[in-house]
């Protein structure tokens, strides 16, 4: 699918500049909004190319809830904040803080492992907003350091709830396989109906410093 290209006006008010991450559900771009004249970041959510019509359909449902699992909690100091959802060509967008830093998966890349002091630091404010996420029924599913964002001022932010789940929401409890390997940013192209699997509160990945 041909992505935005970097100018473009999204719902009449957030003008698009340069990629800031891409990962397997879309990319995450700099923005502005036009409105408040403030920066913001923008997540542009990829449509799968698929032969099933329930597939394709999913993934703006899915980004709709991933709106207001971390809308919901969006007062937490450790969770990244979305403040608008809105559609363009079909597709759904996502209008969230823009975190002056970088993921803990770049930290990691470029700096090696944590000190044991920064670990204790990191984890503290990851388990901080997974208490508060799961006070709201909302378990996460994809703690990694690529979803932890790591500010200037030294902060740690989770983001990313595309494939979080509100307990007792029944059927929101079913990933298929093209969700996990988009999640991890890889290719999950089938002819075959989807397989899926029932995912569970401990199923998704956790927040290591060393890796």
């Amino acid at each position: 699918m041909r992505e935005a290209i970097p100018g473009a006006v999204i719902g009449g008010r957030y003008r698009l500049d340069e990629a800031l991450g891409r990962g397997g559900f879309g990319v995450v771009r700099r923005a502005r909004d036009l409105e408040l004249g403030a920066g913001v970041a923008v997540k542009e959510v990829h449509l799968p190319d698929s032969d099933w019509p329930q597939e394709r359909a999913s993934r703006p449902a899915r980004a709709r809830r991933e709106a207001r699992d971390a809308a919901s909690l969006r007062e937490h100091p450790h969770i990244v904040p979305v403040y608008d959802l809105v559609t363009e060509d079909d597709r759904p967008w996502m209008v969230m803080r823009l975190v002056q830093g970088r993921s803990m998966a770049q930290r990691l890349a470029d700096r090696g492992p944590l000190t044991p002091a920064e670990a204790i630091s990191a984890a503290r404010c990851l388990l901080s907003a997974l208490e508060a996420a799961h006070a709201a029924g909302i378990v996460h599913r994809d703690v990694k350091p690529a979803n932890a964002m790591t500010t200037d001022r030294g902060d740690i932010l989770l983001t990313d709830f595309g494939i979080a789940r509100v307990k007792g929401a029944g059927p929101r409890g079913l990933v298929t396989i093209q969700d996990v390997c988009a999640a991890e940013g890889r290719g999950a192209a089938t002819k075959s109906p989807p397989a899926r699997r029932r995912a569970t509160p401990g199923s998704g990945g956790c927040c290591s410093s060393g890796s």
